[in-house]
């Protein structure tokens, strides 16, 4: 029985010091790798949407770091390689756009949209203030292939396509960006016709999204939800701030 007993003990350190080699060889052979896809802590995405007769768009901005899963071809010491970058772009959107965003009209989901555009814009590009920049900015010449810049310090922007039966169909958006990053943030803003416009900023997944709420809705979403909701009219705004502990969607403060 003595000896038994050693033999398993015995077996059990011999099997402790190979998962001990085991995971110091890992350590050792993924650092950059880990390194290179952390989870970031806060991300920030901004959108916008707006009809277009029987056409709905959806202008996206999304940094390339909340993508972890995708491999960006680099040169260097880590620097984009713009010029084959456009190879890894098709394959990201999907993963995180077109398979994680849903647009319903009248409570059906729509087939996935056509990508029309999608570029690399740098860090420190403000196009995506206002709609009509973004908008233009999509049309620009793409960036220089011989510039310097590192994959996780730049922004995806992407224009997706849908098509919808009537520009006077109810519309909402389903919005799975959570896995993204920690702490996602997304700045909405619906432009609708004559000028007018409605703007939403919530955290994590809102629900299904509704983008021209009726009075009631909207205030449900204010008392119950824990959801940010102004109107915008020109000269006129009207905001709403909540807070709820638990909520799906979170208050952004500012």
């Amino acid at each position: 029985m003595t000896k038994m007993t050693l033999r398993c003990s015995d077996l059990a350190a011999s099997l402790l010091q190979v998962a001990s080699w085991l995971a110091a060889l890992l350590a050792g052979a993924l650092p950059l790798g880990a390194a290179a896809h952390d989870i970031p802590a806060d991300v920030q995405i901004t959108a916008f949407v707006r009809r277009l007769d029987h056409r709905l768009d959806l202008l996206i901005r999304v940094p390339l770091a909340a993508l972890i899963e995708v491999d960006y071809p680099r040169r260097g010491p880590g620097y984009l390689d713009l010029e084959r970058a456009e190879e890894a772009l098709p394959g990201a959107i999907k993963l995180y756009l077109t398979d994680n965003i849903t647009v319903y009209e009248n409570d059906a989901p729509l087939p996935t949209p056509r990508v029309a555009q999608a570029r690399v814009a740098l860090a420190a590009d403000q196009s995506f203030g206002s709609y009509e920049h973004a908008r233009a900015h999509m049309d620009e010449p793409p960036l220089p292939t011989d510039l310097e810049l590192y994959w996780n310090q730049q922004w995806l922007d992407v224009l997706l396509e849908y098509q919808i039966q009537s520009d006077r169909s109810a519309l909402a958006l389903g919005w799975r960006v959570d896995r993204f990053g920690i702490n996602v943030s997304t700045d909405l803003r619906v432009l609708l016709p004559g000028g007018t416009g409605r703007a939403f900023a919530f955290l994590g997944d809102p629900g299904r999204l509704r983008l021209d709420p009726r009075w009631w809705e909207a205030a449900r979403r204010y008392f119950s939800s824990g959801f940010w909701y102004f109107l915008d009219r020109a000269t006129t705004s009207c905001s709403a701030w909540c807070f709820l502990s638990g909520g799906r969607g979170n208050l952004l403060s500012s």
